[in-house]
């Protein structure tokens, strides 16, 4: 009789421990897509960014998100968050002061349930600010397309 209960307590570890590897895994995901006017700016332009969130699960639906603009160095200088419409669509205007410092910075944006995750996985992109590139590109009517630092008409 003891060693049916060890044998039976035995089976309920091992289920319990291996539950998670079994189980099929459910996890809610959302897409946050992340875009601005230019990649360009100057001290004391306003940076214009739009957006939409994505669910994958109609139920677990954000309306909110964050937006951040970050230095080099992973530091907040902007924390905005946001509501997004009923389409989940977002838009913000984040003015760049005159006296931040010329250089790259980095914008993204994430939901409350993509904080849980790795931050490698939200929408992130870099900016220059108080630098033009060298290789600036004027008014015209035709399109172009960049390609590893090359104009393509």
């Amino acid at each position: 009789m003891c060693g049916k209960i060890k044998f039976i307590r035995f089976l309920m570890m091992a289920f319990v421990g291996l539950y998670p590897i079994i189980a099929p895994c459910q996890h809610v995901t959302e897409k946050v897509f992340l875009a601005s006017d230019k990649m360009d700016y100057n001290l004391g332009d306003t940076i214009s960014l739009f957006g939409q969130i994505c669910p994958t699960d109609t139920l677990n639906d954000s309306r909110y998100l964050y937006v951040e603009l970050i230095t080099q160095q992973d530091s907040v200088l902007l924390r905005n968050k946001l509501k997004s419409d009923d389409k989940g669509c977002f838009s913000v205007n984040l003015p760049v002061e005159t006296y931040w410092k010329q250089g790259t910075y980095h914008l993204r944006a994430y939901t409350r349930l993509m904080q849980n995750f790795n931050p490698l996985s939200f929408p992130c992109y870099s900016i220059q600010i108080g630098q033009q590139k060298q290789d600036s590109m004027q008014e015209t009517k035709e399109v172009r397309c960049l390609e590893i630092g090359r104009a393509h008409v």
